[in-house]
């Protein structure tokens, strides 16, 4: 099936930027669904470096502003197939930091991974599905092109693992970010809402 393109909104502090969001094609759950059913978001692998201890919960991965990297607001809604929101789930992302190192105990270098930077997080979804974070934009590190881990979980019960690419970098088509330009902040804005069956 053709990929269906999707139009997000990031904002810098000083002006708006219109990005091509490319979300991979529905996958619908089954024969009969009506005409205003949606797909969900297409899954990926959750990849070696998934934290092993229990991920925080902490939407602000940035612990101090000795970090290094671009800032990235990245936020949206839960939605079920319904489109109605789905409050109450627990959305986790984890990345390496802008040298490409996990912080975790199995990742090459992880003793260089940047303090300042959590790494990983996680929130709850509000009763509107909402979820924010507050992050650095993905980096390459060998032989993988940016991205950003994503987890969604209702009551311990996995709904979703997927991974943000950035657009032109040659990652998967689960979603693509693609800042055109920064300003002297360096910091963007990304909406994204994730369709998950509930």
């Amino acid at each position: 099936m053709p990929h269906l393109p999707v139009s997000v909104e990031i904002r810098t502090m000083k002006r708006r930027v219109l990005l091509q969001v490319v979300a991979a094609a529905p996958i619908l759950t089954g024969l009969g669904c009506s005409a205003t059913a949606r797909g969900t978001t297409q899954s990926q692998q959750t990849g070696p470096y998934y934290p092993p201890e229990p991920i925080p919960l902490r939407n602000d991965l940035i612990l101090n502003e000795d970090y290094t990297g671009e800032q990235l607001i990245l936020q949206g809604k839960v939605l079920g197939l319904d489109s109605d929101p789905v409050p109450r789930v627990r959305v986790e992302i984890w990345q390496c930091d802008a040298k490409g190192v996990y912080p975790h105990p199995d990742a090459p270098d992880n003793e260089r991974f940047d303090a300042a930077f959590a790494g990983q997080g996680a929130t709850i979804t509000d009763a509107s599905g909402q979820y924010r974070f507050r992050t650095i934009m993905p980096v390459p590190y060998t032989g993988r092109p940016p991205h950003i881990h994503v987890r969604l979980k209702a009551e311990q019960r996995i709904l979703l693992t997927t991974q943000l690419y950035l657009q032109g970098s040659g990652g998967a088509d689960s979603l693509k970010i693609a800042p055109d330009s920064t300003d002297s902040d360096n910091r963007y804005e990304a909406q994204f809402d994730f369709t998950v069956e509930v």
